[in-house]
């Protein structure tokens, strides 16, 4: 059985707009499987299922950007907030 398929299982108990949000942020599924599992298996709505699935998307990236770490290399940081890049590294 697809991994997928062993997901839906797991998520039957759990709320349709709970299950998108966990799928797409998964790395395996993200939004490519999240939206059509939404639409198909769940019944949300194509715009609901969309949002759902962006916001679970940017789940994991929250911690990224918020951590020490990131910060304290500065690398993303910097290029994303100066227009000189070349001493970005």
């Amino acid at each position: 059985m697809p991994f997928e398929e062993q997901l839906i299982e797991l998520l039957v108990s759990i709320p349709s707009w709970f299950a998108t949000i966990i799928l797409s942020a998964l790395p395996i599924s993200e939004l490519r499987g999240s939206i059509p599992i939404a639409i198909g298996v769940y019944g949300l709505g194509p715009i609901e299922a969309y949002f759902l699935a962006v916001l679970g998307n940017l789940i994991p990236v929250i911690p990224l950007l918020l951590s020490e770490t990131v910060q304290s290399r500065g690398c993303v940081l910097h290029m994303a907030f100066h227009k000189d890049t070349s001493k970005a590294f």
